[in-house]
Formats: structure tokens, C-alpha cells, sequence
């Protein structure tokens, strides 16, 4: 039998309110987390490695975040992304599917399933049908703790771009 939460304790009430635009069911949960920051869209106009590297520095470099407690969310397999191709730091940190200290992760939604994450970067849900497409946005999104990024190739259709 299923369990159902009747409170959100996992996700910010701003990242809560975001999702509770995609997912209806959620508007009726309450949220007992704090409010947190707002949800970020990332154009993607200078490409997603470039854009990776401005958020990663901001996050790291200005934001004083740890790089260990982020993680990049994809709707393909680490080794399928568009971001696999980085062999060299991206900006102030390194990414890896293995994660670590010192690591930011890389892994798809699907593999991150069930986990959590304080900042989550999520990209690359392009390319599905809307209906996969929004089941995997609400996943990956709601795998952020305190800080949600979301990269324009992964706003469901029903979103407006930033």
C-alpha cells in the first residue's frame, strides 16, 4: 500500500510553490520547510557547458556552497549528456558521475530517484514526449532541498521560458 505524505518536510516553500505549478496534487500539501530562495531558470543562449560554469561559480565561488552538495540532474545517462564531454574543471569545480568530496555530481533522474540533494541543477529533458518529460521534471526537481536551478531544456512544455 502506498504512503502518502501529507506534508512536504524535503523542499523549500519557494521550490514547493514552484512545483505545485506543474504537479496540482501538490498545491493542497502544506510545506513545513523554510522559505528558501527563489527557483532559478537558466537561459541556455551561451550553451550548456558556459552556462554551467557561470551557475557553478556563483554557487561555489560566490555563494560559498560546498561543491559536494550539488548535483546536475539529466534526463539522459551520465555518460549520454551533453556535460560528459567535460574533462577539465568547470570553473571552480570538477564534475563526475562518482561525485566525492570536492565533487559536483553528475547523474540522470532517473538513478537519483528516492535521494535528495541541497542544490540540484536540473537539464536535458528535451527530446522526450510531454508526458515523460513532465514526470521526470517533477522527479529531479523535487530532489532539491534549498535550491532548485533549472536549465530551459528541462522546463516542461507547459512552463514559459525565462
Amino acid at each position: 500500500e502506498a504512503l502518502v505524505l501529507r506534508t512536504n518536510w524535503r523542499n523549500t516553500r519557494a521550490i514547493h510553490a514552484w512545483l505545485g505549478r506543474a504537479e496540482p496534487r501538490l498545491r493542497d500539501t502544506p510545506c513545513a520547510a523554510p522559505e528558501g530562495v527563489p527557483v532559478r531558470v537558466e537561459r541556455l543562449a551561451t550553451g550548456h557547458e558556459q552556462t554551467l560554469r557561470r551557475v557553478l561559480h556563483q554557487l561555489v565561488d560566490s555563494g560559498g556552497l560546498r561543491p559536494e552538495d550539488i548535483v546536475i540532474l539529466t534526463g539522459r545517462s551520465p555518460a549520454k549528456s551533453r556535460l560528459a564531454a567535460l574533462t577539465q574543471p568547470v570553473g571552480p569545480v570538477v564534475v563526475s558521475a562518482d561525485g566525492g568530496p570536492g565533487v559536483v555530481r553528475l547523474s540522470s533522474v532517473q538513478a537519483f530517484k528516492g535521494l535528495e540533494a541541497p542544490v540540484v541543477i536540473l537539464t536535458e529533458l528535451d527530446g522526450y514526449p510531454t508526458r515523460r518529460a513532465s514526470a521526470l521534471f517533477y522527479v529531479g526537481a523535487s530532489r532539491a532541498m534549498n535550491h532548485l536551478i533549472v536549465f530551459e531544456d528541462a522546463l516542461p512544455a507547459s512552463e514559459p521560458r525565462a
